[in-house]
């Protein structure tokens, strides 16, 4: 998933004449790219997640498909990049960094799981084939991306088991499927949006998900850079 993720950042380079705010000054990027190389990319993604995830709602009755969010600010990129090119045995520098990844963006990955079959119906509505989107209210205004990709999708399933019936009909013995279960089970669509940095001086902004459904869900998170 990682390497995907650092390859979408290159299509989308052309964007950083799109966007307002200024990108980090070169001691940034450095002190970022010594981040990254200090940890294995692995375990940096799992940090900045464990930071910077924010869950939307859970599944429950109501509404079955959880979602989540997961901000990256243009110092996550470049550290999650240096963290890459250690591991790949590849140099990395300020100038680099510079010429390959767009600057003063902002990467939102929103996330939808089903952990149960049964609901599973429910899932595309909140990915990209269902038409997903999701926008930023900043003071009151909003915000549209200005990119979107599909991201991973995925499914796991622990001792799946197939439920049905029986019946006979003379010597005619049949199997009719009816659902699944599993001990755990959890199907995921993904898709990642891109907006314009936020200033500093922005604290918190509202992250709104919208399904293809036009239903929302919707968080006040803070401001990756402050």
């Amino acid at each position: 998933m990682l390497r995907s993720i650092l390859k979408c950042f290159a299509l989308i380079a052309v964007l950083v004449g799109m966007c307002p705010a200024q990108g980090p000054s070169d001691a940034e990027i450095r002190e970022a790219v010594s981040r990254g190389e200090s940890v294995p990319a692995k375990r940096l993604w799992e940090e900045i997640k464990k930071k910077q995830q924010y869950r939307l709602n859970r599944a429950g009755f109501g509404d079955p498909i959880e979602k989540k969010v997961l901000v990256l600010s243009d110092l996550d990129r470049i550290a999650l990049e240096s963290a890459e090119a250690k591991r790949q045995l590849r140099d990395i520098s300020v100038d680099l960094i510079k010429s390959t990844l767009p600057l003063g963006v902002m990467e939102v990955l929103l996330e939808a799981n089903c952990y149960n079959n049964l609901y599973a119906a429910s899932l595309p509505k909140w990915g990209p084939s269902g038409g997903v989107h999701v926008v930023l209210k900043v003071d009151g205004k909003v915000v549209q991306p200005l990119e979107r990709r599909d991201g991973l999708r995925d499914a796991v399933a622990v001792l799946p088991q197939d439920r049905g019936v029986l019946s006979r009909q003379g010597s005619i013995v049949t199997y009719t499927p009816l659902y699944r279960t599993a001990i755990y089970e959890r199907a995921s669509e993904r898709a990642w949006f891109t907006f314009p940095a936020q200033s500093s001086d922005v604290r918190t902004f509202v992250v709104t998900a919208i399904s293809g459904e036009g239903k929302q869900k919707e968080k006040e998170i803070g401001n990756p850079l402050r």
